[in-house]
């Protein structure tokens, strides 16, 4: 069960058709845990903190509501991926999930009303695409790579009929921010049974939010079961308290890929910067 009134440290679906009389439909409450907890006059929380929260979520892999396409399919590539060091950088990639996740709700929202309107399949993923995009251009520049990634990947995904959810769920996934916690029966019809599954997930905020869950869950007596991370119709995605954090074995973790991982893109992020700014001194036009 949620916990109310919490205080964050390190830390957003398509309308679904009218429900067919024999059909049983379980939705998953995906909402991210609210940082709503009172605050002195200074701002410092009153409430429960957590480290590292998360939020349950889930994908349709073929079945009856995605025409038997496959929207946990994972996307190519890294999505998102942790930086190292400064708070700006990690401020630029909050920024980012929170933008693509806005501009996939912004496309499927533009794709749903162009199929009302009688366009084509074709016709409204460029409708959801150019939607998708102008959330992409007001949060970073035009030009930026970032949005010619997202943008793509939603048209793909809008292309097979995906939800939201979906979309979210694959691309945060695809860029390791989640764990699986397994598969559940989402839509039943009587006299056929399960017609669509989905996959379900604990996704996070960063890929170190994701080792720390995944490896030091099964220190704290706090997180049962086996795998410590709820059912997969209820997903236990709660950050961790501040005295639950610091009782973790931080030398039973290993960060070893995830280091290796981050000396990548923290030269990529160099070079890419370096670049920028010599085309800056010398003029050269962006791309």
């Amino acid at each position: 069960m949620r916990t109310a009134l919490l205080c964050f440290f390190l830390l957003c679906p398509l309308t679904a058709p009218a429900a067919d009389p024999d059909e049983t439909d379980r939705t998953l409450d995906d909402s991210w845990y609210q940082d709503d907890g009172s605050r002195d006059p200074g701002g410092q929380c009153l409430d429960q903190i957590m480290v590292f929260s998360g939020k349950p979520s889930r994908c349709l892999p073929p079945g009856k509501s995605t025409a038997y396409k496959n929207c946990c399919k994972n996307a190519s590539g890294d999505i998102y991926f942790d930086s190292s060091g400064s708070s700006v950088e990690s401020a630029l990639s909050s920024k980012t999930i929170t933008a693509t996740l806005k501009a996939a709700g912004a496309g499927v929202k533009a794709a749903t009303t162009a199929l009302k309107a009688g366009a084509t399949a074709a016709e409204a993923s460029q409708a959801g695409a150019a939607a998708a995009q102008n959330v992409m251009a007001a949060a970073f520049n035009p030009a930026s790579l970032v949005i010619a990634v997202a943008v793509a990947l939603i048209m793909d995904y809008l292309l097979q009929g995906c939800d939201q959810q979906s979309m979210e769920t694959a691309m945060l996934n695809s860029s390791g921010y989640c764990v699986p916690v397994g598969s559940y029966c989402r839509k039943k019809v009587t006299g056929f049974g399960c017609v669509q599954k989905a996959e379900s997930f604990c996704c996070f905020n960063s890929k170190l939010a994701r080792i720390f869950h995944e490896q030091g869950r099964s220190q704290l007596k706090s997180f049962a079961g086996s795998t410590g991370f709820g059912t997969p119709e209820a997903p236990n995605c709660r950050g961790f308290t501040p005295e639950e954090f610091q009782s973790l074995d931080f030398t039973k973790i290993d960060l070893a890929g995830y280091m290796d991982e981050l000396k990548l893109h923290s030269a990529e992020i160099i070079n890419a910067d370096i670049n920028e700014k010599t085309k800056a001194f010398t003029g050269e036009p962006k791309p």
